[in-house]
């Protein structure tokens, strides 16, 4: 579709020329086709609703338990900047990356991204991270592991990593000049016709996807990757709703990165950039951000900006300059989920509880409060994989991955692909583990 487009713009062109009276018509066409930027920027009305973020995030890292790197990537990308919290996030990310191993289970390939990602977005070289035994390539780290996702996808058929992820982890290592999987970019193209679940486009993995194949084919010279990517921007349109929000308005601030970067690839009557930014900042208005990832995802296209652009960031020319709003440190309370376990081969068994864990809790913490809740019912086994931790039994049932026997876990009806320790629930959430026999094509398709 692009190409007849850009075809039918040379030969307007080439036709209007000839003639005076055309050349009106040649610029409202012109307008339309190239998308304008600046009727999608916040105003300087809006950029408190930002600065009510900005603030929320910066607080958060003295809250939160962990390093986020998300948040990082946010505030790097921000036209305003709180400079000594934002050193003080990237110094506890490079701790982290050395103390707790990132090279092992416990940090996924996609996590490793977020980290390479955020360490090159403050102008510093994530393939040369000081540490007390030398440094820290984290580049070649994620390279290995992402290595091993296609490798064991090749072996049995079983990514231990979604779509999301993998798509993370090409757009890091490619804007890192990482050597990439050769199985890399022919997955994601692969993806680009599947990438559903349940009948339902993920937008998020759709919108990363779109960004790791921009960064790919720079140039746009190769074939496959734009047509996949094409037939991902179509996707990604095709989860509007009138009221702008793409998916929902959670992953509206991915899709949005993802459009801004493809507009040669579609007409600008199919999507109004200004209606989905009123729609977000209606949505910062009525509090519907306050979590600190969440609200990181929609700062980058506030900022008329995409993780992109992280890899070209000037840091000298940063100014301390962020306003703090008046808004106390966040308090994050306690959640509670609904953990469910059942036999879906036999149907021997099913059992459901609530449980109530400290915020940003992994999935194993969950297992453990329940298990420790009614041990008889909940009772379950591990096993530590290069991925994360694998669950290989529950109550009495054990996977067998000979025969493609499983624990299949999900969170409000989504498959859910990282270890147990790496994947952290949501408050209200429904997360169901099922004892299932599944086959190649169902984890290969599945976002």
């Amino acid at each position: 579709m692009c190409i007849l487009l850009r075809r039918s713009a040379q030969s307007l062109k080439r036709k209007c020329l000839q003639k005076m009276d055309c050349r009106i018509f040649l610029f409202v066409f012109l307008s339309t086709f190239w998308h304008l930027s600046e009727q999608c920027m916040i105003s300087n009305d809006q950029r408190s609703e930002e600065s009510k973020l900005l603030t929320m995030m910066v607080n958060s890292i003295d809250v939160l338990p962990y390093p986020n790197p998300n948040v990082l990537m946010a505030l790097r990308l921000a036209r305003d900047h709180h400079l000594g919290k934002e050193k003080k996030l990237l110094q506890l990310l490079k701790e982290d990356a050395e103390n707790n191993n990132i090279s092992g289970p416990n940090f996924s390939s996609g996590k490793v991204a977020l980290y390479v990602l955020s360490i090159m977005g403050s102008c510093e070289n994530p393939a040369k991270i000081p540490t007390q035994a030398g440094h820290l390539n984290l580049v070649e780290v994620l390279s290995h592991k992402l290595q091993d996702e296609f490798e064991n996808i090749t072996n049995s058929n079983f990514p231990a990593a979604n779509n999301y992820d993998i798509s993370l982890s090409v757009l890091a290592l490619c804007m890192a000049n990482g050597q990439l999987p050769p199985a890399s970019v022919e997955y994601l193209c692969n993806a680009a016709v599947t990438t559903t679940s349940n009948g339902m486009l993920s937008v998020d993995a759709a919108a990363v996807a779109v960004l790791g194949l921009h960064c790919v084919d720079k140039d746009r010279k190769n074939s496959a990757i734009q047509a996949s990517m094409a037939s991902l921007v179509k996707q990604i349109l095709d989860a509007q709703t009138t009221d702008g929000t793409i998916g929902s308005i959670y992953t509206t601030g991915l899709a949005m990165q993802a459009l801004s970067v493809t507009s040669d690839l579609y007409f600008a009557t199919s999507w109004d950039c200004g209606l989905t930014l009123k729609k977000l900042v209606n949505e910062v208005a009525n509090g519907n951000f306050s979590d600190p990832t969440a609200a990181s995802h929609i700062i980058p296209p506030i900022e008329g900006k995409t993780y992109l652009d992280l890899n070209k960031l000037n840091c000298s020319a940063d100014r301390d300059n962020l306003t703090m709003t008046d808004a106390s440190s966040p308090v994050y309370p306690a959640i509670t989920v609904i953990f469910s376990v059942q036999d879906g081969i036999n149907n021997t068994f099913s059992y459901s509880t609530s449980v109530t864990v400290p915020f940003a809790s992994s999935l194993l913490t969950v297992m453990q409060k329940a298990k420790e809740m009614q041990p008889d019912e909940f009772s379950f086994e591990t096993k530590d994989t290069p991925f994360g931790t694998k669950v290989v039994k529950i109550h009495n049932l054990e996977s067998n991955t000979d025969d493609g026997i499983y624990w299949l876990f999900q969170e409000d009806g989504e498959l859910i692909r990282q270890g147990v320790n790496n994947y952290i629930v949501q408050d209200s959430s429904t997360i169901v583990a099922t004892f299932s026999v599944l086959n190649s094509t169902q984890w290969k398709i599945s976002a």
